[in-house]
Parts: C-alpha cells; structure tokens; sequence
C-alpha cells in the first residue's frame, strides 16, 4: 500500500484548520477530490512537489513512498526561505528514515499522541490498523494554537538544538 492509498481523516482536516486557519497548499494530494483537506490549492502526483514552491500555510501528509525525508527537508527549506509561512505535517514514524534531524535544526514544536492517529483508506474507511505510529509537528508564529489544538492527543516537544 502506498501513500496514494491514504487519506487524512476528517477529524486531523478539523485539527490542520484549527491550527493554520485557512490552509494555502496541500503538496501531497491527489486529484480525485477526496482529501478533506481543504486547501486552496493542491499538487499531486503528477505535479511533483518536491519540485514545486510551497507558499503559505501548508498541510502536508508525505507519501509513504521512501522519501519522507525529502519531503519534511522540503517543508523545512520552504519554511527558512520565507516562502512558507506556517506549516502543519502529519507523517508515520519510520525509524529508518532521518526524517527528525531536518526537524531537530528548526523551531517546530512536535506532538507525539498517545492514542492512535489513523489514516483513511480511498473508500473513507480507517486504515485497519489499531495504531499508526505517527507525529504532528507545527512550524510557525502561533505555537500556543497548536498545542491549545494538540493538547488532549499527546505529549507536544521542541527539539533541543
């Protein structure tokens, strides 16, 4: 199963408007409309994000493809640049993957729930697993927002530096 296969459940939509009001770009989406992410503007597969300017406030679930890594170096890159103003991630933990050390040199303050987080599968129903090991992680002006947001899902951490 691929990144392509999952979709961002409604309640993380919910929490990602919550945090960053009104969301500018969604770099990792697809065009069949179901994401419930709504953003003003999308790149999918076929536009390549990784190859494109993120601007703005940015909702971005990387495709469990291999490259996580590239894709939060991106958000982080974006973010330094100016070019991104704030940002949310929602990304599964991968041990494999150096995927904190583009973190650990930035700001972000990074919630790791207690509970599980899930993903939709393209039907809308949950991923059938009972737990996916994942983090939030805020880059922006307004950490207060979201840990106001976050504070019932876990434990919310800045990387020491």
């Amino acid at each position: 199963m691929t990144r392509q296969d999952l979709y961002t459940p409604a309640d993380l939509a919910d929490l990602a408007v919550a945090v960053l009001g009104e969301i500018d770009l969604d770099p990792a989406s697809d065009a069949s409309g179901r994401s419930p992410i709504p953003a003003k503007r999308i790149f999918t597969r076929e536009d390549d994000g990784l190859a494109q300017p993120w601007e703005g406030r940015i909702w971005l679930f990387p495709p469990q493809d291999g490259r996580l890594a590239a894709w939060i170096a991106k958000l982080v890159h974006e973010y330094r640049c100016g070019r991104t103003t704030a940002a949310l991630l929602y990304a599964g933990l991968d041990a494999r993957a150096p995927w904190w050390q583009h973190l650990a040199v930035t700001d972000a303050l990074i919630c790791f729930p207690a509970g599980a987080i899930r993903a939709d599968l393209a039907d809308g129903s949950p991923l059938p697993r009972t737990r996916m090991a994942a983090i939030l992680a805020y880059l922006g002006p307004e950490p207060k927002r979201f840990t106001a947001a976050t504070v019932d899902l876990g434990v919310v951490l800045r990387p020491a530096r």
